[in-house]
């Protein structure tokens, strides 16, 4: 490919955690029991899984398709930050306020990412999960329109 050419290419790889989560018996989303708490600060992915995946096994689980659309977040925020910053929060450290240090995070790209996709960052990377934008939406955020048409 030429020097000069404008495309960005993205290879996601490491799928070690991957997993399938349908279950043909409940026809739904089956959700997942959390990874130990304490195993956060261990995992050198941490800050681009989301919060929710951490908690205690025994008796906490969540919605990996949440889970992902959060993971999708956290790559576009590496991609904005050409990859300086492996997430948008600090996993190795306990934070007062994870949701003042994530959009902070994402404020903080103001002059790299429009403000349209700085809007879908922000809502993608929720640490509620509930607050979350559903995956269903990304295509149809502004940020995304505008990209079908440069394309």
């Amino acid at each position: 490919m030429p020097a000069n050419d404008n495309l960005n290419l993205l290879k996601i790889t490491n799928f070690n955690r991957a997993i399938i989560y349908w279950s043909v018996e409940e026809n739904d989303v089956a959700f997942q029991p959390c990874s130990p708490a304490d195993q956060q600060a261990k995992d050198a992915q941490g800050s681009l899984q989301a919060p929710e995946c951490y908690g205690d096994p025994s008796k906490e689980e969540y919605d990996p398709v949440v889970a992902d659309t959060w993971s999708y977040g956290a790559v576009l925020f590496f991609m904005a930050t050409g990859g300086e910053k492996t997430g948008p929060y600090d996993a190795t450290r306990q934070s007062s306020n994870l949701e003042e240090e994530v959009q902070g995070a994402v404020k903080a790209v103001a002059g790299i990412v429009e403000p349209a996709g700085k809007e879908l960052l922000g809502g993608l990377l929720k640490t509620n999960a509930g607050e979350r934008i559903p995956h269903g939406f990304i295509g149809k955020s502004e940020w995304f329109e505008k990209a079908k048409k440069v394309s």
